[in-house]
């Protein structure tokens, strides 16, 4: 049995990594080292936080990795993890972990899923909005801006407040008021993100 979950483990088409109780990577999967460009004991033994850009190293070490150890899992965390060459994936992580009777980590699981070209692609499809062409005509309400307009339709259509989305959303009131209504960017991740909270694709937007 334990072989068969080791050998699972080594060949799923999938990101994956374990960390012990400090934080130190103690294995990776053969789709982590060929999306990443590494050999294995180029990065057994490093802090898994070593391979994320200095902002998600942040957000790691401050905020996700402090509650992972508390609770034991976190789900959908947005990274940026840097390969070998330098190059920069947006990445989706959740993970879970399992401790022993004394309240150690004896081991963690994470499934880390690669999002750079979806993201790149909602990126692109968002600048060739005009937007700035479209703020400057007085005749044109917001609620009829793509993809903004299909953001007020969801909102009208689950018979949400905008204080209610923007609770929904993990967002303040004030923020969410300005992204409907065309003040502030629909970004790419805001736009994955309320795909994931409503169970749809992204394309609903375009």
């Amino acid at each position: 049995m334990i072989d068969n979950f080791e050998n699972l483990y080594k060949t799923l088409p999938v990101m994956m990594h374990s960390i012990d109780s400090h934080g130190i990577l103690v294995k990776v999967n053969d789709m982590w080292l060929n999306v990443m460009g590494y050999k294995e004991h180029e990065v057994i033994g490093k802090r898994s936080t070593y391979f994320l850009t200095d902002e998600s190293q942040i957000y790691a070490k401050e905020t996700v990795l402090p509650k992972f150890f508390e609770t034991g899992e976190c789900k959908n965390i947005s990274y940026q993890f840097v390969k070998k060459n330098n190059d920069i994936i947006d990445v989706l992580l959740s993970a879970t972990s399992v401790y022993d009777e004394k309240g150690t980590l004896h081991k963690s699981v994470a499934v880390i899923r690669n999002i750079t070209e979806i993201k790149n692609l909602l990126i692109q499809i968002l600048k060739m909005e005009d937007d700035e062409q479209l703020l400057n005509q007085e005749d044109i309400p917001y609620h009829t801006m793509s993809p903004r307009k299909k953001l007020y339709d969801l909102r009208i259509e689950k018979k949400l407040s905008q204080d209610e989305m923007a609770e929904i959303l993990n967002l303040s009131y004030r923020t969410y008021q300005r992204i409907e209504y065309g003040q502030s960017p629909l970004t790419a991740e805001l736009i994955i993100t309320i795909a994931k909270t409503f169970k749809f694709s992204p394309h609903y937007f375009f």
